[in-house]
């Protein structure tokens, strides 16, 4: 995807928006089938996955990102469902005083540069990698008030606490986006659900190779123009993309170069491919030539 989200809730948001996700393996608990179940033979609903957000084992710690002190998050996932895309907000602990925050000369200036009081201040620890159960993430970087700066006073860390985690998980072809709320210490499950994998049925999808992803986001699907964002893809897999790319005659402009691809057809079809090792991502756009 070319970002519709920059290091915000990603697969939540984009559900909220009725954007069509696609998914990593399943994970275990819910019944697969229709979203809107009907009389007559239609399938069932598929049951909600009962996942409880509070079994995650998370972390905040000091580290190097880049060769950048930051302020670093891990989790483990304690959970029987596969988990897609997670969010960590925190907010200002209630009590700390706007003296308190300014002693850190980091929030001081973000909190101008935002142009909002400084007790508004939060951050987000935020990791777009499939983590199985059992599984664990670490040194994700933290972000400072929805941006994408990294936040690297760790010694102000203690002036905040959690607020609220987002967790989009899988279940039996499904993804659900999932709310843990550190005030009533209860987790919700969204009352809508995508389907697992769906690629779709243009005339410029059709000139491009299916690809073979654990998650594909579609961002945008036209006859003219296609995006799309994969989750869980390793190096190889971007690779294989590229190669069937080429084998599919995008053979003619090529870019290549650390982890991205641009080429064009004979159609006049363009395609661009990227990928994110940081986050196990590869993003897909092709866009067709408008002819006079």
């Amino acid at each position: 995807m070319k970002k519709i989200w920059t290091l915000v809730l990603a697969f939540a948001l984009a559900m909220t928006m009725g954007i069509a996700m696609t998914g990593c393996g399943s994970g275990s608990g819910s019944d697969s089938g229709s979203d809107s179940g009907s009389d007559g033979g239609s399938p069932a609903p598929a049951a909600k996955p009962s996942v409880d957000l509070s079994q995650l084992e998370w972390n905040v710690e000091s580290g190097i990102v880049d060769g950048v002190r930051a302020v670093v998050f891990g989790y483990t996932n304690n959970t029987d469902y596969e988990i897609v895309d997670f969010d960590l907000e925190f907010k200002v602990k209630e009590g700390v005083t706007s003296e308190q925050l300014e002693a850190s000369s980091e929030l001081k200036e973000k909190a101008s540069d935002m142009d909002h009081d400084i007790g508004e201040m939060t951050f987000s620890a935020i990791t777009h990698k499939c983590v199985a159960p059992g599984d664990s993430v670490e040194n994700c970087v933290c972000n400072l008030d929805g941006t994408i700066q990294y936040y690297t006073d760790f010694d102000s860390y203690e002036l905040f606490e959690p607020d609220m985690m987002t967790a989009v998980v899988a279940s039996d072809g499904k993804v659900y986006a999932a709310y843990y709320d550190f005030a009533s210490g209860k987790t919700t499950i969204g009352d809508e659900s995508e389907d697992a994998y769906t690629w779709p049925d243009s005339t410029i999808a059709k000139a491009l190779p299916k690809p073979d992803v654990r998650y594909l986001m579609m961002t945008s699907d036209d006859e003219d123009y296609l995006s799309a964002e994969a989750y869980g893809v390793s190096e190889d897999t971007f690779e294989t993309y590229v190669a069937a790319c080429k084998k599919n005659g995008f053979n003619q402009d090529v870019d290549e170069y650390d982890g991205n691809f641009t080429a064009k057809n004979a159609d006049g079809i363009e395609v661009d491919v990227s990928y994110i090792s940081s986050d196990d991502q590869m993003y897909i756009s092709a866009d067709k030539e408008e002819t006079e």
